[in-house]
């Protein structure tokens, strides 16, 4: 009966100690990242971001590691099982599809039709812009959906999309 009792109280002091080690962690985390919950840690996040003309306005051509990042806004237009349209200032649309768009929610992005969206990104494709990172202006809830070389985090590699 002694042995279990030592044991039991043995037990409870190393769990405890590992609780304590996962809050003290956990805190030590949140002060890191707490300088990065502004506003600019799209830009952050990315580097040095810089909004430069279109492929279509620019017939430069650039290699993979040398994507132009752009910020734009945009305005949910249409949401769907099959995705969601967001309409950018300039009255031209994106298609985000299915998967993309579920990832972004499973990231935590909260968006309902008519939101306003901040979209961190590179044109690639013939002018097809490739959405990186979302921020939902209305809400403050963000995702990121691609890494800093353009591929997406949804893919499991298989397939490379």
């Amino acid at each position: 009966m002694l042995k279990r009792i030592a044991f039991l109280t043995l037990y409870l002091i190393f769990v405890s100690a590992l609780i304590w080690a996962a809050i003290n962690r956990t805190t030590s985390i949140q002060t890191e990242n707490g300088k990065n919950t502004d506003s600019n840690s799209t830009q952050e996040m990315l580097g040095s971001v810089s909004k430069t003309p279109t492929p279509s306005e620019n017939a430069q051509d650039t290699h993979a590691s040398e994507k132009t990042w752009e910020i734009l806004t945009a305005k949910i237009s249409a949401l769907s099982n099959r995705g969601a349209t967001l309409m950018l200032e300039n009255e031209s649309t994106i298609s985000l599809n299915p998967r993309p768009w579920r990832f972004a929610q499973d990231q935590g992005l909260q968006a309902q039709l008519g939101d306003l969206l901040l979209l961190t990104g590179f044109y690639e494709n013939e002018g097809e812009f490739e959405v990186v990172h979302l921020r939902n202006l209305d809400n403050g809830t963000l995702a990121q959906i691609r890494d800093a070389e353009g591929h997406p985090l949804w893919a499991s590699g298989e397939n490379g999309e």
